[in-house]
């Protein structure tokens, strides 16, 4: 009887060892197919250009196992969906925003494993609005897409870079974000934040990693999971006033004059002085109707946006990607500023400072440059004009 049950047990620890090991072979098989390539910078891959891609109706476009090389826009509107998968997308235009993905009106982006590069570091948007579906999974690179969600997107960012403008406010260009933003796994999460006017603000933003944390500054919710917080930024608009206290770095922009459906502008003009790249132990800036505290905060830069007729004088600033817009009046002194863009009837002037990467001037904008550094690149339409130092460069 010992030795019958000694047999059996015998038989059954074999059988079990036996179960395992094939058990562990099956999950190991399966491990390999669920495992995702990786893609890089060198990968070889059949190369598609896309010189513009617009999907509209029920049309389903895949793209798997390429390099897109992106020099035009793509849009992918009502229920249409695209989907990139295994692929690297490469950004090949001639100035920042020159051109943007937009997903809209029930449309659906899937990104799923993909590199994502952008030549020169030109700054390439992807922009979502009303009911449009993203879902974008394994997208972490340094330089990735600049992102925007508008009205009642449904988003989802698992193990990507979260760089985002949320909207807030609502004007003759923009809309309040109502949908649903959720991030998990994140090692960027930066967030443009939109402020509403008539609406007192005081911020202590978070910085680092997050378990969870869910800012509550939007009709729509955004959910945020394990993921590291890197930047908060605020868009201070007339009719704000905003207080920033215990933050580390903070960025802003600041639209100045009636323009782009202003209600609470102020005046015709104003002169911001000393906003830059520093730390603020308590220090208040106002102007056209609006007013940004800073208590304990460093600025890492901003970008004031000129509009209407207004007239902005900056003096002794850092500021990252200015603009003018309409019939406005913009004029620098001793400033630092990474690339500035001029559009409609505006008129820029650049004097004593340093622009670094680009000048870029459309529709029959003027920029004008005056003892100023400037070793860039510029693009301008036919009838734009960029002058420096009294030669006319387009």
């Amino acid at each position: 009887m010992i030795r019958i049950n000694l047999k059996f047990y015998i038989i059954t620890i074999i059988l079990i060892l036996l179960t395992g090991c094939v058990q562990d072979q099956v999950n190991d098989d399966d491990y390999q197919l669920n495992q995702k390539p990786i893609i890089t910078e060198d990968t070889q891959l059949e190369q598609v250009i896309l010189d513009g891609l617009i999907l509209s109706g029920n049309q389903e476009q895949i793209y798997e196992d390429k390099e897109l090389i992106v020099r035009g826009n793509i849009e992918v509107l009502d229920n249409s969906k695209l989907e990139i998968i295994n692929s690297r997308i490469t950004i090949d235009i001639e100035y920042n925003k020159q051109y943007a993905l937009v997903v809209k009106n029930n449309a659906t982006l899937h990104i799923d494993n993909c590199y994502y590069q952008s030549i020169d570091w030109r700054w390439y948007n992807f922009e979502y609005f009303d009911n449009a579906i993203i879902r974008i999974v394994d997208f972490e690179n340094e330089n990735s897409p600049w992102q925007t969600v508008e009205q009642n997107v449904d988003a989802e960012l698992i193990r990507a870079a979260a760089g985002i403008t949320i909207f807030a406010n609502s004007d003759e260009i923009d809309d309040a974000f109502r949908g649903s933003l959720i991030i998990r796994d994140s090692n960027s999460v930066y967030f443009e934040i939109d402020l509403k006017p008539e609406i007192d603000y005081e911020f202590e933003f978070p910085n680092g990693f997050v378990e969870e944390w869910y800012p509550d500054y939007f009709e729509g919710s955004v959910d945020v999971f394990n993921s590291t917080i890197t930047n908060l930024d605020i868009d201070i608009w007339a009719g704000v006033d905003v207080i920033v206290r215990n933050t580390d770095p903070l960025e802003l922009g600041w639209i100045f004059g009636d323009g782009f459906g202003q209600k609470h502008s102020v005046g015709i003009s104003a002169e911001i002085v000393g906003l830059k790249n520093m730390s603020y132990d308590d220090f208040i800036f106002q102007a056209n109707n609006a007013s940004l505290r800073l208590i304990n905060t460093y600025v890492d830069g901003w970008w004031p946006i000129v509009t209407g007729d207004f007239e902005l004088t900056v003096r002794d600033c850092f500021m990252m990607d200015p603009w003018a817009y309409n019939r406005a009046k913009f004029f620098v002194y001793d400033s630092f500023i990474f690339y500035m863009s001029a559009a409609n009837d505006a008129i820029v002037e650049i004097h004593d400072s340093v622009v670094e990467d680009s000048l870029v001037a459309l529709d029959n904008s003027t920029i004008m440059l005056f003892n100023t550094s400037f070793a860039g690149e510029t693009s301008a339409d036919p009838g734009a004009s960029i002058i420096i130092d009294g030669v006319n460069i387009e």
